[in-house]
């Protein structure tokens, strides 16, 4: 039987393996495969990018329509770089009024945009090396970052829970945002499973399943499964933004990809829960709730104080000035929420109007309440007070207060 034949290296081998251990040699095709791989990956974020800045655009343009005067951007990495429209997002989504510099110039546009991010870190909004310089350059990956953080906390969280635990609040934003979901579409269709905010809506049947949760009326789930996964997802997108009153702030093609954005979903899933959540009765979406409960607590504590006699004057004077506070806050949200859903066709008129009269009558018990302790003040003070009452009331049956 042959021997096995065996392979001596030469002697130039063997010097160049004792000079360089354990090399391995790299071929072309590994070469062409590390290129490939890395191509794909570019190609993948540059994607994500694409799909985040055109929701994120279509988001902030929302909320910039309630300003006054309102704004739009065409450009989110080059419309923010002066900072005012930054301002002016910042001001509908919190009800504040920013410090503003109207000049041009580059200092103009650094100011306005440490502002903004001042302010939001004053509300416990912790922004991870985002510094005025970058979204003044418009670099992208900054300010698509500094959005996401103003959509997690504005509108997946509810922005009442700022606090010193709001970091807390907002590592469990996406986890409850899901489970809302689940909840939701529980039962709807068979084998439907929503796991995450990427795989698990690209075929369109979770969509479809929410709206059906949410209005069993507007959804035919047995006509819904039997369509192609692009008409699935434009049907939903579709009844939502018109019978449902929710912008469409992504498409088809956004969705139907290999991984869709999970930003954009979470952006475009959390107008449903902030719309139709667990809502009380008479309540037509969250915020129309938030006051619904808010007026009714107030109502029940201006009952109990306005007619009570005073006990302590000094104590009851900050009590009213602490709820006056509130009431003036409150009075800023409205006037947001009422321009706003002014120009919706899905919210009833005659609920503004009851929230517009709810409001009239609530500064009406304000103004007794103060009538009250202004005429309970020590000697001529009192008497003074009353007089300044007397011609305001005057004033104010002569010359009505306009809205």
């Amino acid at each position: 039987m042959a021997s096995p034949t065996r392979i001596v290296p030469s002697p130039t081998a063997s010097r160049i393996a004792a000079i360089i251990p354990n090399t391995t040699v790299i071929s072309p095709r590994s070469v062409s495969t590390r290129s490939q791989l890395e191509e794909s990956i570019s190609t993948l974020q540059n994607e994500q990018e694409r799909v985040q800045k055109k929701t994120f655009t279509k988001w902030v343009n929302i909320y910039l329509s309630l300003h006054e005067p309102a704004y739009y951007i065409n450009d989110l990495f080059e419309d923010f770089q002066d900072g005012t429209k930054l301002v002016a997002l910042l001001e509908v989504l919190s009800g504040q009024t920013l410090p503003i510099e109207r000049g041009k110039k580059r200092a103009h546009c650094l100011s306005n945009v440490d502002n903004a991010l001042k302010y939001l870190e004053s509300r416990k909004i912790k922004l991870v090396n985002i510094r005025p310089i970058d979204i003044v350059d418009g670099k992208p990956m900054m300010i698509l970052g500094l959005i996401w953080m103003l959509i997690l906390c504005y509108q997946i969280e509810d922005s009442s829970m700022f606090d010193e635990n709001s970091k807390d609040n907002r590592s469990k934003a996406k986890e409850a945002l899901l489970g809302w979901v689940r909840k939701k579409t529980s039962g709807q269709i068979d084998g439907l499973d929503v796991r995450d905010f990427t795989s698990s809506w690209r075929d369109g049947l979770a969509f479809n399943a929410l709206i059906h949760a949410i209005r069993p009326d507007l959804i035919d789930l047995r006509r819904v499964t039997r369509m192609d996964i692009r008409e699935r997802l434009e049907n939903a997108f579709t009844v939502a933004e018109q019978q449902l009153g929710v912008p469409r702030l992504i498409d088809a093609e956004d969705v139907d990809v290999n991984k869709p954005d999970e930003k954009s979903i979470m952006t475009y899933v959390a107008q449903f829960s902030r719309r139709f959540p667990d809502l009380p009765f008479g309540s037509v979406n969250k915020e129309h709730g938030e006051f619904l409960r808010w007026i009714a607590d107030i109502r029940q504590r201006l009952a109990i104080v306005v007619d009570a006699p005073i006990q302590d004057i000094i104590a009851e004077y900050k009590e009213y000035v602490k709820l006056l506070k509130q009431f003036i806050e409150k009075q800023k949200h409205w006037k947001v929420f009422e321009r706003k859903e002014s120009k919706s066709p899905h919210f009833p008129g005659e609920k503004l109007k009851e929230l517009r009269d709810a409001f009239d009558d609530i500064t009406i018990r304000m103004n007794r309440w103060r009538c009250k302790l202004d005429s309970s003040l020590p000697g001529k003070l009192g008497q003074i007070a009353d007089w300044i009452n007397t011609a305001e009331n005057l004033n104010l049956h002569i010359f009505p207060v306009k809205n």
